[in-house]
Order: structure tokens, then C-alpha cells, then sequence
């Protein structure tokens, strides 16, 4: 027994330099949907925003790591609310500048979802990649219209140690990859068939 409370203390110290060793520093980032970027083509205000689930097996918060080039974790990325929120409110905010956002609780139709994959890496270079299902359906019945899943992945220059951070180019490669999948999904011609079909009955 008086071993171990010896051991204790010394257990303790090699586990804070191992933890400070592999480098778990956490930067806090935002994401951002930018209206004016996307295409804009107008349609019925009738779809409401449901929920998205995070299928990702991850932290609800967690968007990447930088890791070193011998791939050791050196700092993780993440965000202030959980990632479901962030693509709720870019589908929101796609739809109200297309004219087409109702509210949630009257709205006929619904578009919801999983995400699939939401994650920046960086080794040599940042890499993005976001993978969403998008499902619109009656919200009355719940049936569902239309389902498809939309991805995106981009890549930055190779990052050049000594250049600074390189946590502001993963950021901003996310933002732009999550642009792309939400104005993709929302301008879909299927997408838009189906809710024209709809409406028609």
C-alpha cells in the first residue's frame, strides 16, 4: 500500500507529459453559410428546416485534427455548438435568401437529414470533405419525397511549417465545402421537381 501512494504521484506526472507530448491543445472556430454566394434561384415558400442528425461517430462539437508530418495529433479543431446546428442554420439560411423558408412548426414540407461525414484534416496540406443526406418530406405525414446524399471535398496548398496556424485554412476550406453540399442540395432540379410536384396536388 505505502508503494502504491508512492507510485500515485509519479503516475500522474507521466501521464500530464504524455498528454502535453502528443500535443491536445483545442482551438474553438465558427463556420459560416454566406447567402450571397450561393446561386439564389427563388422557389415556393413552403419547406421548413427539421432536424440532422450527427452520424458521424464523433464529438457533436468535433470538426478536425492538425496533425504533424509524421501524422502526430498536434492540436484538434471544433466549434461552439454541435455540428448539427451548424448545418440546420446553413439550410436555413440557403432557403430564406431563395424565399423559399417557412416556418418549422406550419410549414407543409421538411427538409431534414444525416450527416454522414463533417471533418478538416491536416498533415501536408488541409483537406475538407463533407458528406450530407438530405431528405424533403411532407411534414404533415412524414412521407418522404425525395433523398439524396451530396459531398464535398477540397484541398489547400501544402502547409508550410513555421507559416503560422494553419487551424484558419482548415476553417475556411469547412465553411466552403459546407457552402457547396447546402447550395447543391437546395438547387437540385430534382430536389425542386419533386416539390413542384407536390404542390401541383
Amino acid at each position: 500500500m505505502i508503494l502504491i501512494r508512492k507510485l500515485l504521484p509519479l503516475c500522474g506526472a507521466i501521464a500530464t507529459l504524455l498528454l502535453s507530448s502528443c500535443g491536445f491543445n483545442n482551438s474553438v472556430v465558427s463556420l459560416d453559410y454566406q447567402p450571397e454566394l450561393g446561386q439564389g434561384l427563388h422557389g415556393p415558400q413552403v419547406v421548413g428546416v427539421g432536424r440532422f442528425g450527427d452520424f458521424r461517430r464523433e464529438g457533436e462539437y468535433y470538426l478536425g485534427t492538425v496533425r504533424s508530418a509524421i501524422a502526430t495529433p498536434m492540436d484538434t479543431v471544433s466549434t461552439r455548438v454541435p455540428v448539427s446546428n451548424i448545418v440546420r442554420n446553413a439550410f436555413s439560411h440557403a432557403l430564406s435568401s431563395r424565399h423559399m423558408l417557412a416556418p418549422t412548426d406550419s410549414a407543409p414540407y421538411l427538409i431534414s437529414g444525416e450527416i454522414l461525414e463533417f471533418e478538416a484534416l491536416q498533415i501536408l496540406h488541409p483537406d475538407a470533405r463533407i458528406r450530407i443526406r438530405v431528405n424533403l418530406a411532407r411534414a404533415g405525414s412524414g412521407h418522404i419525397l425525395f433523398t439524396q446524399v451530396y459531398e464535398s471535398r477540397r484541398a489547400g496548398p501544402t502547409y508550410l511549417p513555421g507559416s503560422g496556424s494553419p487551424v484558419p485554412a482548415m476553417t475556411d476550406l469547412l465553411s466552403r465545402v459546407l457552402q457547396n453540399v447546402v447550395d447543391q442540395a437546395v438547387d437540385d432540379r430534382r430536389l425542386r421537381s419533386k416539390l413542384k410536384q407536390a404542390e401541383a396536388y
